[in-house]
């Protein structure tokens, strides 16, 4: 991991925001979606791309918490299948390295 890199690890929902988890070079934490992107910036864009994740789809997702406290039926985990995609085939491809 290069100075300052960051390694999104997950989203979750909140009373009013997603809840970022990722690595750092500080360790393992825990923050606002908001406060993530602010504090982080393209940093944090490249963390979430990386893992998968779409941007525009999570910042629906924080707006729609902050706005109306309240996701659509399914809105986060329909987010999950390309991220789950893109870390399978990351793993097989360590795996297929060691082959």
């Amino acid at each position: 991991m290069e100075h300052g890199d960051i390694i999104f690890v997950d989203v979750e929902r909140s009373t009013d925001d997603l809840v970022v988890i990722a690595f750092g070079l500080q360790g393992h934490f825990r923050m606002p979606w908001r406060e993530f992107k602010a504090t982080y910036e393209t940093k944090a864009t490249a963390a979430v791309n990386r893992r998968g994740w779409n941007l525009h789809d999570l910042d629906e997702a924080s707006e729609s918490l902050l706005v109306h406290r309240t996701l659509e039926p399914g809105q986060l985990e329909m987010c999950r299948p390309r991220a789950n995609k893109v870390r399978d085939s990351a793993i097989s491809g360590e795996r297929s390295a060691f082959d």
